[in-house]
């Protein structure tokens, strides 16, 4: 709700606001801004107002559906984050294709050591295993610390944050998507010797039902002798039907492309989750799947800290060009 006095004159659009003060009409012009210049087309929309009298003084009380101070920087910092031209512009600078044998021999580990990984990440793994670590398979422990992540953390807005930053925001229960979810995920792993990578898809659809993209794992399993697929951020693994083995990614990829049955099954019993979201990125829509690669976290998270006054997509940019980026990797089809 915006609260407006009687002073002045200004003309929005297509239409002329009577008695507003200044300092709300420079709101009111931001928003029409913001609506003409980034990409929206909603007008601004008066719904409703009511006349009160405040120790003589004429009121306006305009209710709106959308505050427009907030409107104005969630569409400017979408644009400067979120635009779907970024990600293009990402694509193209590190997307390549490469063989099977490449995807099976890269490892998260092989570039992230445990010493390298912040001191908060061993503060909450003692949280995870406060009872200890079961005698158990690493694939155990693996899902242990998936399970433990998604019942303590909500999820929210995507933060894009150095992993420190991003684990306490998501600890504090304000942020959190699939990529952040990788992230953290994959730290965890290191600093608990489990192999394991970072997974997104590039989704090919133009349906709206699934808009952007999504992140996932893998983690290697020892006594299975395989990578097993694990989604965090959605509490589930998947199985080809009739089978108790979890698959990898380019099971998963294999058997879509056969059109052969894939089964999803949540990490934590009786979970209640967006199965039909889950099933449109995985199941209904076309998507690429591709492997993140090269991914120092070390060297993200201090450019993250140092030029936080930047866009993150900024940012990564700036890492890529300097040569200290990440790649994209595809599996190239057999």
């Amino acid at each position: 709700m915006l609260l407006i006095s009687t002073e002045s004159i200004v003309t929005i659009g297509n239409f002329t606001l009577y008695n507003t003060t200044l300092y709300n009409s420079y709101y009111l012009v931001l928003n029409y801004l913001a609506n003409k210049f980034f990409f929206t087309q909603k007008k601004v929309s008066l719904q409703s107002y009511q006349s009160i009298n405040n120790s003589g003084c004429k009121l306006f009380l305009f209710e709106k559906k959308l505050n427009i101070h907030y409107k104005m920087k969630k569409n400017l910092s979408w644009y400067l984050r979120r635009h779907p031209i970024l990600y293009k512009i990402r694509h193209w600078l590190v997307a390549k294709n490469v063989s099977h044998n490449r995807i099976n021999s890269y490892c998260y580990n092989d570039i992230n050591k445990k010493r390298s990984i912040p001191a908060l990440f061993f503060e909450i793994n003692n949280k995870i295993f406060a009872a200890g670590k079961p005698e158990c398979s690493d694939f155990d422990q693996a899902l242990q610390i998936a399970v433990w992540l998604k019942k303590n953390i909500k999820g929210g807005p995507g933060l894009g944050k150095s992993s420190p930053v991003a684990l306490q925001t998501m600890i504090d229960g304000k942020g959190g998507v699939c990529s952040d979810f990788s992230q953290i995920y994959s730290n965890f792993c290191v600093i608990n010797d489990i192999k394991v990578k970072e997974w997104g898809i590039k989704n090919l659809s133009n349906d709206p039902r699934f808009s952007g993209g999504h992140s996932y794992n893998e983690v290697y399993c020892s006594t299975m002798k395989k990578w097993v697929l694990v989604d965090v951020s959605k509490g589930i693994l998947l199985f080809q039907k009739n089978t108790n083995i979890p698959l990898s990614s380019l099971e998963y990829i294999q058997l879509k492309k056969e059109n052969k049955e894939i089964v999803i099954s949540t990490i934590i019993p009786n979970d209640v989750i967006d199965l039909p979201r889950i099933q449109n990125i995985y199941l209904v829509f076309e998507v690429l799947p591709f492997v993140v690669t090269n991914y120092n976290n070390k060297i993200v998270d201090f450019f993250l800290d140092k030029l936080s006054f930047f866009p993150e997509s900024i940012v990564h940019g700036m890492i890529i060009m300097l040569g200290q980026g990440y790649n994209f990797e595809f599996p190239k089809a057999n």
